[in-house]
């Protein structure tokens, strides 16, 4: 057993309601109710408020604790952070995944502070970097580091999106001739700020790979970690100009140039094209398969895209490719272009590089966990201020889910009280026959997994066989604290 899975069962003595309560929120009294409802939550992360909390004063109390303005969801996240780079010192190495997702949320009575989203409807965005462990086990760590926001609108409704300035006819006359023109931050520098975060939190306490998709390959991005001496894996989006042995060509060109260096099958998981994080042009829908794959690897030189003339200056990255050589017909082919700091002198060292961005894929399903888990797109409350603190409650939350998966493979004989409540393993033995006394971990995850619907020749259960598992579950212990409830008003009388 590696590092990594040694510290497991140390990591899930303390739960998330024990992170929270590390959070400074002003007052003790709002870290006891923080603590109470990521602890009720916990229990049932789809549940509203209402169905959550048993009784009315808990239910005002959480109330004004996400809609008091002096409570912020950085201040509701802290613990959580702090907590998982304590986790990240313990396993010295890990990676940190980057990207955003959208929270939508829709109806025609607004929700102050809202902005405009890719589609339509009204909602916020969220920038994170999730930790997992460096090693083979994948083990998901917590959050590393966040970031909240919308997207602004003119005084005329209009969207200014991605625009760093306001066009010129989208303010009034009187701002365009006091050069009163609006500026917003660009989007795109939360790839860079999230980065020099972590690695200012980080710095000599534990190693760190930063995991982007084509997003963050922006030549800001890769010249602030060369200048932070920052570890990355970024997949290329850009078919920059580059110098390779004193010539210039391009990015692309220069990685399909390079023979093979060897081949692997690798899992590639479904694309249905449905989810409104995916582009279909640059994301074509896929059947979940194995592929065989072909890669090489290079040195190349990224030109500075304000350079003039024929002169090598820029950012010296290596680079590997990963492409599909006969992809099944009607399929779309794998190619990925890696830009990275990770040396790649041996095969070996090649293919490590390819399951580090291929590890990338956990962050889609921590966000899965957060939608799908925590219901954070059915949330009622009613502002931006409101939603974004609930969502601060919700991470440690959606990782823990998350860490579902994981302790089946790193600590299949640990008692499952760890991944369980008592309650929720005496529902467990009543839904799933011949389940032991004191199951292990392993056993009580295979028995949620079949109700979930999981067969044993697919191999190991995926996190949203898991979650339907788990999601039944939470429905019957619902209606088991209903009856409880009722037996004790009954007894009473």
């Amino acid at each position: 057993m590696n590092k990594a899975s040694e510290k497991v069962p140390e990591w899930l003595r303390q739960s998330v309601e024990q992170e929270v309560a590390q959070a400074e929120l002003g007052d003790a009294r709002r870290n006891r109710v923080a603590g109470q409802l990521v602890a009720r939550l916990s229990q049932q992360p789809a549940a509203s408020l209402a169905n959550a909390l048993e009784d009315e004063a808990s239910l005002e109390a959480a109330y004004r604790l996400l809609n008091n303005e002096a409570v912020s969801w950085q201040d509701l996240l802290s613990g959580h952070l702090l907590a998982t780079r304590e986790r990240a010192g313990l396993v010295q190495e890990c990676l940190a995944i980057h990207d955003t997702t959208e929270f939508v949320f829709p109806g025609d009575s607004y929700r102050a502070g809202l902005g405009p989203t890719t589609t339509r409807g009204q909602g916020f965005f969220l920038h994170a970097a999730v930790a997992v462990s460096a090693d083979g086990d994948r083990i998901p760590l917590g959050t590393l580091a966040a970031e909240v926001y919308t997207r602004p609108i003119d005084s005329r409704g209009v969207r200014v999106g991605h625009q760093r300035r306001l066009k010129p006819n989208q303010v009034s006359k009187q701002a365009r001739q006091a050069g009163n023109i609006p500026q917003w931050p660009k989007e795109s520098r939360r790839w860079m700020e999230l980065m020099e975060r972590i690695e200012q939190a980080r710095a000599g306490r534990f190693e760190c790979i930063h995991v982007m998709d084509r997003e963050g390959d922006i030549y800001e991005v890769l010249k602030a970690a060369t200048e932070l001496n920052a570890r990355f894996v970024i997949r290329a989006c850009q078919d920059r100009a580059v110098f390779h042995q004193g010539q210039l060509t391009h990015l692309f060109e220069l990685a399909r140039a390079q023979p093979p260096q060897a081949s692997r099958q690798i899992e590639l998981s479904e694309r249905s094209g449905k989810a409104r994080s995916f582009d279909p042009k640059s994301h074509p829908p896929r059947k979940e398969r194995k592929a065989t794959v072909a890669f090489s690897s290079t040195r190349a030189c990224l030109r500075k895209p304000d350079s003039k003339g024929r002169t090598p200056q820029g950012i010296e990255v290596n680079l590997v490719r990963v492409w599909e050589p006969e992809p099944p017909p009607g399929e779309p082919a794998v190619e990925w272009f890696l830009l990275t700091t990770e040396p790649m002198e041996t095969v070996s060292a090649v293919e490590r590089i390819v399951d580090i961005y291929r590890a990338r894929w956990l962050i889609e399903e921590f966000f899965k966990a957060l939608k799908t888990g925590c219901a954070m797109e059915q949330r009622q409350h009613e502002s931006f201020h409101a939603l974004a603190n609930i969502l601060g409650l919700c991470l440690p939350i959606a990782w823990r889910l998350l860490l579902l998966r994981a302790l089946e493979r790193t600590c299949p004989t640990a008692p499952a009280s760890l991944a369980f409540t008592p309650r929720q393993l005496l529902i467990l033995a009543q839904l799933v026959k011949n389940l032991p006394r004191a199951p292990t971990v392993q056993q009580a995850l295979g028995a949620l997994a079949r109700r979930g619907g999981h067969l044993k020749r697919n191999g190991a259960p995926g996190w949203q066989t898991l979650w339907r598992g788990f999601r039944e579950l939470q429905l019957v212990e619902i209606g088991w604290m209903l009856a409880e409830k009722r037996l004790s008003r009954s007894q009473k009388l």
